[in-house]
């Protein structure tokens, strides 16, 4: 709490006027994550689309929630396992409602043969891990362009490398 107060030029002390401990913090910032990538399910399960459709909007939403957030995203990622143990479930939770919905559209799109006939759950973790890699490498300092890495992640998840 220390070196996180004096980042944003603050007292430890003051610091604990706003977060109450280093367990609240890491909550605050899994849950508001956890929440946004919710929101992207509403957004991307608009009516008449088809699974495919749905999958790409999913996949672009979900991208722009880690190149608005990269560092709170890192957190989420990397620390939602030292969560306290009601938060945690709470986390997994929306994690696997998030899960479980892109999986459903996936079956979907297979069932009308818009995707390949393929484990639906390599697909899902296939997909899912190349997003979640992303916060690893983003950095808004970089030349690329997000509508750029919305386009092409997208092309090379559904479409595939192979020419």
């Amino acid at each position: 709490m220390r070196d996180l107060a004096g980042a944003v030029g603050m007292e430890a002390a003051s610091l604990y006027n706003h977060i109450s401990s280093k367990s609240e913090l890491l909550e605050t910032i899994c849950m508001t994550i956890a929440d946004q990538y919710l929101g992207t399910l509403a957004v991307a399960k608009k009516e008449g689309q088809t699974p495919t459709e749905k999958i790409t909007t999913l996949i672009k939403l979900h991208i722009r929630v880690i190149t608005a957030n990269p560092h709170m995203v890192a957190v989420a990622h990397d620390e939602w396992r030292h969560l306290d143990q009601l938060p945690k479930q709470n986390f997994i939770n929306k994690r696997n409602q998030y899960e479980m919905t892109l999986k459903g559209w996936i079956n979907e799109g297979k069932k009308v043969g818009q995707l390949q006939n393929l484990d639906t759950e390599i697909m899902l973790f296939t997909l899912l891990s190349s997003l979640q890699w992303l916060h690893h490498w983003f950095r808004s300092e970089r030349s690329i362009d997000k509508e750029k890495i919305e386009y092409e992640m997208v092309e090379l998840l559904l479409g595939g490398l192979k020419k």
